[in-house]
């Protein structure tokens, strides 16, 4: 009896000591990366008056951040294995083509513009003003701060529970992880709507976020001159962006032709609707 009352004994502290291993071995765990799926509503053209939404993500890795569109993260996965058919391409169109890289205060801001794959660098410092105001998001308690960024000013809340200082696009600096951020005029808005933990892998091969040319490469401008051509492609009309797509290829498209569902014409030669982009550059 006393050898089976011994036996079982050791049998329990066997059994609990790989219950508390395993148990402090889970709570060991570090997890390095924060995943924030962001819903991002936006009034894409200056007339509009409905918004519009769609999901970005936010990758957060210690000190480096990556954000874009969610359809481009999975545009992203698909190209990691096969190449994509312009066709294909359509079901990944997002309302912007940017994508963000942040180190500390240095960014890099990555976007296709037509055909081109463009890109700068620079340093940013936000200037945050802390607000005495508090309110729940999501059954997160949130502080306000605000903001004059390039043009906007914003409002954002964020959670100093989640003691990671950064945000969608190119906002960070917050005690805490930035979960609501909106302009004074209600042209854009992101809104966390999922924050996840662990350990994800992140494709460093920028390329394959965009949909481009087997051998293109992406251009680097100065950000003064990134803006120009951006708001000089905007400008032109779709015969003249085509010309400026095609311009380096031996068959240049001089014109188009495009039917509406209903069978109508649409004019390609006419001004396109002014956009709204999230910085406003300066005239």
């Amino acid at each position: 009896m006393n050898y089976v009352n011994s036996l079982n004994n050791y049998i329990v502290f066997v059994v609990l000591f790989l219950f508390n291993f395993s148990f402090s071995q889970e709570k060991a765990i570090r997890y390095t990366d924060l995943k924030v799926v962001y819903e991002f509503s936006y009034k894409k053209f200056v007339n509009s008056s409905n918004h519009n939404t769609t999901n970005t993500i936010l990758i957060n890795k210690e000190k480096n951040t990556l954000f874009s569109f969610e359809k481009m993260f999975q545009l992203s996965e698909i190209q990691q294995l096969e190449a994509i058919e312009p066709t294909e391409a359509l079901l990944y169109r997002t309302p912007y083509f940017f994508l963000i890289k942040r180190k500390n205060q240095e960014i890099e801001h990555h976007e296709s513009i037509g055909s081109d794959l463009l890109k700068f660098k620079e340093t940013v410092s936000l200037d945050w003003k802390l607000v005495n105001e508090e309110k729940e998001i999501n059954t997160l308690s949130c502080k306000k701060a605000t903001l004059n960024f390039l043009g906007r000013k914003w409002i954002a809340w964020y959670a100093t529970k989640i003691p990671i200082n950064t945000g969608p696009y190119k906002f960070f600096g917050l005690p805490g992880l930035i979960i609501s951020i909106k302009d004074s005029e209600n042209i854009f808005q992101f809104k966390a709507t999922e924050i996840q933990k662990g350990n994800f892998n992140v494709n460093q091969n920028i390329k394959n976020y965009f949909v481009s040319e087997k051998n293109e490469k992406f251009y680097d401008l100065k950000k003064e001159e990134f803006y120009k051509i951006r708001t000089k492609f905007y400008e032109m009309t779709l015969n003249e962006r085509l010309k400026y797509m095609n311009r380096n290829k031996d068959e240049v498209v001089l014109s188009v032709d495009i039917k509406s569902s209903s069978g109508e014409k649409v004019r390609t030669n006419r001004k396109t609707k002014a956009r709204n982009f999230i910085e406003q550059e300066k005239k």
